[in-house]
């Protein structure tokens, strides 16, 4: 009604002049964003937003005003031209600001950028439409319509706002923090060190810069669903590490904890924690125990520094929007309208390079560690590099290529601004084998999936038939389809010790099985044989009351030892300077364990043979020592099992021609 008193020529000229406003601003976000996306222009671009945004608040409901009163002043007058252009240009407006307000409220995401080409393709079509209207109008001999020439000089004084305020308040990388006089250096001039982490002028970072992932949660919800249940949220809650890592900060000082926390708990490496004085990641209600590998963690590292592992990246803080630290509504609104420059903060490249991975998931001990000398432990990039998925060399069998990412990140579906034209983005659950964590936390969904992830058909066992080379002869003829036969024919005699190969094949993981902590980790073989009534004639790989695996079994492990040739069975790696034992399976190779099997007289055939390939997490006694009084018994998976029909005969004597 308020809107209905004010004269037609005001509204006209308000319209005006926030039509050029809207024209100028969005042509310049177009021609920054698509010729200069630099971070000043970019910062440009979001106060040209803001202008954007402002002008589009007074335009939208004193235009639908101006229409009416513009056409209610013009019914009855008959103009070829006039009408198209203005019915062409009236539909072109709603569309305009139909897409518009959509933006305004949703923001741009991957999957909606063709509303952002329709708003473009719709304002060009208005403004080129609504100009061949106004010039039209202008020759008709009672036209009275003159532009504001004092309105438009005002108007580009007003576009001079953005450039002076970015000039004097753009946004900047954010600051570096000098380290304190008395951090302690005790390993090397690299303040992380032995972490082998670095930063611009080697100093720390702001909190900000490294932590608060949940101010990313405020418009990635689902993402952030799955990163809290994922291993990478819980690096430096988990119980076992909080017991690891509390026995380094005991034995060698908290300096040595910054060998772990690079990787678990880089808010307190990167934040100066790690000197005398402070807090290491295991320290139960700090930002670090409480975030683990944060959302910043990963998407501000710059570049890999190189692929031996133990946190070796280089983080370079990202540059914040404007109103990142005062007026948080205005900072999420130009985040979601204008997310080009979010996009280059945290879109970096080594993102999508499995590379990235190496920095964490490969390790190595050093002499400052250890006093002995360097000694190379887990590796899946090398384990990746030399598998058939690398494509770096002739693979075995014909292997797609396929980085960490794509397994260990797979596309899923999600509610998320990053998400593709599919609505998928990559799962931020890291799943992999760590089966011990959801279920301490509870969380069965992650536990689902990690066992679903675990016995997706990439490891496979199959038991060898026990050819015979021997055959018994016999007075019959052989038929036509025995003799086309190329498998020798299996079976066991009463009274016979027979060797039974069990084979196991590594054909879809991308790395060595098992990866991580070998350690720790347990893989084995269990393997059983009963007769046709049940009777057990051979047992491998079972448990005793006490969850215990029968030492004798096979495993797929590795045993690390001291100078003193000790085992290293605390996981106390900086002790570690070599294996006694590494039994593990490359990418795309197989490996046989053979299993003796005596079959006594009183058998009752056929025999059946099964044998699973099984995994758990921890072995027992790593679990109950560094779970403590949060042990339970950890689930067991079975990644793969098959079985065998062994025939059994009673042993005659064979008839030879020589003896007819």
């Amino acid at each position: 009604m308020f809107l209905n008193m004010l004269p037609h020529s005001l509204i006209r000229r308000i319209c005006y002049f926030s039509l050029l406003i809207l024209l100028f601003s969005g042509a310049g976000i177009w021609f920054i964003t698509t010729y200069a996306p630099s971070p000043f222009y970019l910062a440009i671009a979001q106060l040209f937003m803001l202008l954007h945004l402002a002008s589009a608040a007074l335009f939208l409901p004193l235009c639908g005003v101006y229409l009416w009163q513009h056409i209610a002043k013009n019914t009855g007058f008959r103009h070829r031209t006039l009408m198209l252009t203005g019915n062409v240009a009236t539909l072109a407006l709603i569309a305009l600001m139909a897409s518009g307000v959509y933006l305004a409220l949703q923001g741009q995401t991957r999957a909606t950028q063709w509303i952002v080409t329709s708003h473009q393709i719709a304002a060009l079509t208005f403004f080129s439409v609504c100009s061949v209207h106004v010039i039209a109008w202008q020759q008709q001999p009672k036209s009275q319509v003159h532009l504001p020439k004092r309105d438009t000089v005002v108007f580009l004084l007003l576009l001079l706002v953005p450039l002076f305020a970015t000039l004097r308040f753009s946004p900047e990388p954010l600051p570096m923090q000098p380290l304190p006089n008395d951090y302690s250096y005790q390993y090397s001039e690299n303040p992380f060190f032995p972490a082998a982490t670095t930063t611009p002028g080697q100093q720390l970072l702001p909190h900000n810069a490294i932590g608060d992932s949940e101010n990313c949660a405020t418009c990635h919800q689902d993402i952030a669903m799955q990163w809290r249940s994922s291993a990478h949220r819980l690096a430096a809650q988990d119980p076992s590490y909080v017991t690891n890592i509390t026995l380094l900060h005991s034995r060698k000082g908290i300096e040595a904890t910054r060998y772990c926390e690079g990787c678990h708990a880089p808010i307190a490496l990167l934040t100066g924690s790690l000197t005398p004085g402070g807090n290491h990641g295991g320290i139960a209600n700090t930002p670090a125990n409480n975030e683990g590998v944060t959302c910043l963690a990963c998407h501000n590292i710059e570049r890999v520094n190189d692929v031996k592992g133990n946190g070796s990246y280089h983080v370079t803080p990202h540059i914040p929007y404007f109103f990142d630290a005062s007026i948080t509504s205005l900072n999420h609104l130009l985040i979601r309208t204008q997310p080009q420059q979010h996009k280059a903060n945290f879109a970096r490249s080594p993102l999508g390079e499995p590379a990235l991975c190496a920095t964490c998931h490969a390790q190595f001990m050093d002499e400052e560690m250890n006093q002995w000398g360097w000694v190379k432990m887990q590796d899946e990039y090398s384990g990746w590099l030399a598998s058939p998925y690398s494509g770096t060399h002739n693979a075995p069998f014909n292997a797609q290529q396929t980085r960490c990412q794509d397994c260990h990140m797979p596309l899923v579906k999600a509610q998320d601004p990053s998400a593709n034209d599919q609505g998928l983005v990559r799962s931020h659950r890291f799943l992999g084998a760590n089966t011990m964590l959801p279920l301490l936390y509870e969380d069965e969904e992650q536990l689902a999936e990690t066992i679903a992830f675990l016995q997706q058909d990439k490891m496979r066992i199959h038991i060898e038939p026990p050819h015979r080379q021997d055959a018994v002869t016999s007075q019959q003829t052989l038929s036509h389809d025995v003799r086309a036969q190329h498998d020798l024919p299996h079976y066991a005699y009463l009274n016979e010790t027979i060797s039974i190969d069990v084979i196991v094949s590594n054909i879809g993981v991308g790395h060595q099985f098992p990866g991580g902590t070998a350690d720790i980790n347990q893989a084995w073989i269990a393997i059983t044989a009963t007769d046709m009534v049940g009777h057990p004639l051979l047992t491998s790989g079972q448990l005793d009351e006490q969850g215990v695996v029968d030492p004798e079994s096979y495993f797929y492990h590795s045993k690390p030892i001291n100078r003193h040739g000790e085992l290293v069975w605390q996981h106390d790696l900086f002790n570690m300077t070599g294996h006694t034992e590494k039994n593990v399976i490359p990418s795309g190779k197989s490996d046989t364990a053979t299993f003796e099997l005596t079959i006594p007289s009183t058998t009752i055939g056929p025999v059946t043979i099964t044998a699973t390939l099984r995994y758990r997490k921890f072995n027992q006694r790593y679990a109950k020592w560094s779970l403590g009084a949060h042990y339970q018994p950890l689930p067991i998976v079975d990644m793969a099992t098959t079985s065998l029909v062994l025939p059994i005969r009673e042993r005659s004597e064979a008839n030879s021609g020589k003896e007819r």
